[in-house]
């Protein structure tokens, strides 16, 4: 489907509130670049090296049982950042931020939902990635405040290779997504949701309004199985 008439069918109603995978959607890559990014300024050079082996392994790894479980896929990407400092997390994390609303945004995409939000629509975000990195992007964006995300664990702010519960980017998170949707007594059956990846299905499916952005090849076999829109912004 071509973008002009994808866009033009997924007007939200009124009403209806718009459900948003931020990676794949908003910027290009995925959160696991953003883990790659810190490994790879760690402060020593040994450290740099086994973490970012470490989150080079699990890649292989993730993707195989993420097949089935895209919780544990996640799980399994950030267990690399064991022992970085929460500063130097920040510091970092502020460095790739600039670096991706510089080169990785899909600006089509942010002007989309910003016209959304302009036009009052309840927008609601959700990110396999680290809240510290999602949550300023979508400020610097003006997009928006309602995130749903990952969040490392720290001890002694040392970051201890743990993400804390509910995990985003797997079927667990997005049931945590609906039970808040749930509460807030959003019409799902009004509702349009984003997403990139197959692991967003659960949530798509929920929706009466999904739609497939810069689908991976999994969830873009079932956009077309079941007649989605399919949206490809650069």
């Amino acid at each position: 489907m071509g973008k002009a008439k994808a866009v033009a069918t997924l007007k939200a109603p009124r009403r209806g509130t718009v459900y948003i995978k931020v990676e794949g959607t908003l910027f290009k890559g995925g959160g696991w670049q953003h883990a790659a990014y810190l490994a790879a300024n760690a402060q020593s050079f040994s450290d740099r090296v086994f973490k970012l082996a470490q989150i080079g392994l699990s890649m292989p790894v993730s993707l195989f049982l993420g097949q089935g479980d895209p919780d544990l896929a996640n799980r399994w990407i950030y267990a690399g950042l064991k022992g970085l400092s929460r500063d130097r997390i920040e510091v970092l994390t502020e460095e790739y931020l600039e670096k991706v609303l510089k080169e990785g945004l899909r600006r089509d995409a942010v002007d989309f939902f910003l016209k959304l939000r302009a036009e009052g629509h309840p927008m609601v975000f959700f990110s396999g990635a680290l809240d510290g990195f999602i949550r300023p992007l979508l400020q610097r964006l003006q997009l928006g405040e309602e995130l749903h995300s990952n969040r490392l664990e720290y001890k002694n702010d040392l970051a201890t290779g743990r993400l804390l519960e509910p995990v985003m980017g797997g079927y667990a998170g997005l049931q945590s997504l609906l039970a808040s949707a749930e509460r807030s007594g959003a019409d799902l059956a009004k509702a349009y949701a984003y997403g990139s990846e197959h692991g967003d299905f659960f949530l798509l499916r929920a929706v009466g309004h999904p739609c497939a952005v810069n689908p991976d090849l999994r969830l873009l076999r079932v956009a077309r199985e079941l007649n989605w829109p399919i949206l490809e912004w650069d």
